[in-house]
């Protein structure tokens, strides 16, 4: 079996005076570029993930930012779990 290097990396932004949720950026592993962050969005309440701008994603890259947010979803629901 061949390792797989992960290709998106979440780094947690502080929380706001105010605000409840986290937050995270977004970096490519490859280039470290920044490819946008993982917030909630009140309406949905949920979080999602708004692309910056001119960025461009593939299959496993989206499917790695959606098991992330996957995963808070989870921690959100049960907040006893470890996260």
């Amino acid at each position: 079996m061949v390792a797989v290097r992960s290709l998106v990396r979440f780094d947690p932004t502080p929380i706001p005076a105010g605000q409840k949720t986290g937050a995270w950026e977004v970096w490519s592993t490859y280039s470290a570029t920044y490819l946008g962050r993982v917030r909630w969005y009140a309406q949905w309440r949920r979080y999602a993930f708004w692309p910056d701008v001119d960025t461009l994603f593939d299959r496993a890259c989206l499917d790695e930012i959606s098991t992330f947010i996957a995963g808070q979803m989870a921690a959100r629901a049960h907040p006893s779990a470890e996260r």
